[in-house]
């Protein structure tokens, strides 16, 4: 049985007259009346009784309408979703990202794109770049929000979606908490903590570049593999530490964000997803990206 012959006994039964369904079909009437035979004889029952007046559904024939129906509603169920998913307006996003990257304007983009495409779900896998740049290759996340530097872009689409400036973070209570703007100098005499070099080599070296230019040679008494975990240390009291802006979005217990004077390389974070990945989702994603979170300096 195939599905021109539901819907052929349902207009049949919804009509209750052959010359009507016909109509309602785009078809004469004598291949349609065969065809509702053929499908009794396939059944073994009779579905509708027929007078030369009248024509009315048998017990067995209001049991098949029902189930004739629900069978056509989800034919017409999947085309419509299969064709939505086509178009992006149904899916699921998975996406990537590194700590400081929701810590700035990336949970409004998220917001942004929920509430134009409430049909989409998206979800997000937080993890250093490394490991977002290698779930990324594999497809398990189709787009990730990372720091490029000595990180290799092959087979990649880059835009960068913020620039932003280094502050300092230094302990509730600390000396240099007082000071409106302290100076790269001011830091000459304090432990400090930061990243690991492996993280980031060449940023690493040259912030410690430009302290050295400044007078500052004290040592990095602990290293953490992210921008929270230095900041844990900060809040433990170990030093202080250079830091993105969008730090102070965290709003640590025990950790006083300021200002510093000084120019020190500026903190770029990265959307990047597979040259090759044209789907219409992550294409929409993308220009929603694009106006919620426009690169600043």
């Amino acid at each position: 049985m195939e599905l021109r012959d539901f819907r052929s006994f349902v207009a049949v039964a919804e009509e209750l007259h052959f010359g009507r369904a016909a109509q309602r079909l785009h078809m004469s009437q004598p291949p349609l009346s065969q065809q509702i035979r053929r499908i009794e004889k396939e059944l073994g029952v009779l579905l509708l009784n027929r007078t030369t007046r009248r024509v009315w559904l048998t017990g067995a024939g209001s049991a098949f309408l029902h189930r004739a129906r629900e069978i056509l509603d989800r034919v017409e169920r999947a085309v419509e979703v299969t064709r939505a998913v086509g178009r992006g307006e149904i899916g699921n996003l998975r996406i990537g990202a590194i700590g400081p990257a929701m810590d700035g304007r990336l949970p409004a983009a998220i917001r942004a794109f929920r509430e134009r495409f409430p049909r989409i779900s998206v979800s997000v896998d937080e993890a250093p770049t490394s490991q977002l740049l290698e779930s990324l290759r594999s497809g398990r996340v189709q787009m990730a929000f990372v720091r490029l530097t000595d990180h290799d872009r092959s087979g990649l689409d880059v835009d960068v979606i913020s620039r932003e400036k280094r502050i300092l973070a230094v302990p509730e209570g600390h000396r240099l908490a007082g000071l409106r703007r302290p100076t790269l100098r001011s830091l000459r005499t304090e432990a400090r903590v930061a990243l690991s070099r492996h993280v980031q080599p060449t940023i690493h070296d040259e912030i410690v570049r430009v302290l050295h230019d400044a007078g500052v040679e004290s040592p990095v008494v602990q290293e953490a593999s992210t921008v929270h975990g230095v900041i844990a240390l900060v809040a433990a009291g170990l030093g202080v530490a250079l830091v993105p802006a969008s730090a102070a979005h965290t709003a640590r217990q025990g950790v006083r964000f300021m200002p510093i004077a000084g120019r020190l390389p500026p903190v770029e974070i990265s959307a990047a997803w597979l040259q090759h990945d044209h789907s219409p989702l992550l294409r929409m994603f993308r220009g929603v990206v694009g106006e919620a979170v426009a690169p600043s300096d």
